[in-house]
């Protein structure tokens, strides 16, 4: 699916990464960390999580590190209204109107919606009674009209605020977005076996055993309680420098310095601030003309001659009354409002802070919420009873 047009904040390419909170659940195999520094300034961190070993997860590492997850704040869409969803089929009984979404509706009770085609023509700002499901929910409606129908439609009545409501993700500590379809690979690959428990009585009788029974039914439950089969730790003895283990057993790697001593991984936050600036090489795209190649909050090319709906390579550029490299980026407007307001990217996701004389980027690479040890796993407890609060 291509990038979707600027001005469309419901496309449904946005789905493929943002999740909204109300579909997302950390998994009880998964440690979760709480952010350590101040990370507003890139992006802003909600949570972090990595599957534990010890809580049975089969799967730990991910291209030789261990699996560490940024949850994010989606920040990539301003607030806006959602669209109408229409065709849906409801029912009246009396004054009790049901309407069912087929896709889910998300509201909850309290909320206020706009129905349209119903038992009247149009029903603005009607708080939700009820909801049923997640694909259905009740308001009270007037005592007159059709009692049943399938073209009715509704629109939450206030604005949709992704930065509240939806969830990116991230790896750690490349910030590479990753789709809601990969976490949850993540999650299914690293879930623990269960082994039921004996299901045999020993006859002393007979000296044979006896198969229990299986299986439930309306009247009667013969499954057994599970319980989680942890991993075998492959070496439970003494490490040296920490060292830390693979699914398969094989040690993940330490780099070392001349005097014997392990590297530390180089990973920025908080107080290098200033120490990880880069400047990029120039890209050239041919045969469009040359032009600065930035990417916005999802990795999508913001001077796209092909993106909807201005499809041009000027909207941002550099500012030729500024001295390059940095503060000389210059925004295309339209009465005074810029086409573009938010924040720039490379295409690696760094922080773009600057543009050079031959329209290459200048960054700054990106600010870990937490530190990472050197092989990738957060430098801190898990703070998981504060993860189940905050609905990870």
């Amino acid at each position: 699916m291509t990038a979707p047009p600027y001005n469309e904040p419901f496309h449904p390419w946005y789905d493929l990464y943002s999740v909204s909170r109300l579909d997302y659940a950390t998994p009880e195999h998964f440690d979760v960390y709480a952010p350590q520094f101040a990370n507003e300034i890139d992006f802003h961190c909600l949570s972090v999580i990595c599957p534990n070993p010890k809580r049975g997860a089969k799967q730990w590492t991910y291209r030789g590190k261990m699996l560490t997850i940024g949850i994010y704040r989606d920040e990539g869409r301003a607030t806006a209204q959602r669209p109408p969803t229409t065709t849906l089929s409801w029912t009246r009984n009396s004054t009790t109107l049901t309407i069912t979404d087929p896709a889910k509706h998300r509201m909850r009770r309290g909320d206020l919606v706009d129905l349209y085609n119903i038992n009247v023509p149009s029903l603005p700002k009607k708080e939700i009674i009820e909801v049923v499901d997640a694909y259905s929910f009740k308001v009270k409606v007037p005592l007159y009209g059709d009692v049943s129908g399938t073209n009715g439609a509704y629109q939450p009545s206030d604005e949709y605020n992704f930065y509240e409501q939806n969830y990116v993700f991230r790896l750690l500590p490349s910030f590479q977005l990753i789709s809601w379809a990969q976490v949850q690979q993540f999650f299914i690959d690293s879930t623990p076996d269960s082994n039921p428990q004996v299901r045999e009585l020993y006859n002393i009788t007979t000296s044979t055993s006896v198969a229990l029974p299986r299986g439930k039914s309306k009247t009667v439950n013969y499954d057994m309680p599970t319980m989680t089969k942890g991993s075998v730790d492959p070496l439970p003895l003494a490490r040296r420098f920490g060292q830390i283990y693979d699914e398969l057993g094989n040690p993940l790697d330490i780099q070392y310095r001349e005097d014997g001593q392990p590297i530390s991984s180089v990973h920025y936050d908080e107080e290098h601030l200033d120490d990880n600036q880069g400047f990029n090489s120039p890209m050239i795209n041919p045969p469009s003309p040359d032009r600065v190649f930035v990417y916005d909050f999802y990795g999508n090319e913001i001077n796209d001659p092909y993106r909807g709906p201005y499809f041009r390579t000027d909207l941002i550029t550099r500012d030729l009354d500024k001295p390059a490299p940095y503060n000389n980026i210059k925004r295309a407007t339209q009465n005074g409002v810029a086409y573009y307001p938010g924040k720039l990217y490379d295409r690696f996701g760094n922080l773009v802070i600057g543009i050079q004389e031959n329209n290459a980027t200048v960054i700054r690479q990106n600010l870990l919420p937490l530190k990472l040890d050197r092989f990738n796993r957060p430098a801190k407890p898990p703070i998981r009873e504060i993860g189940r609060l905050q609905g990870f």
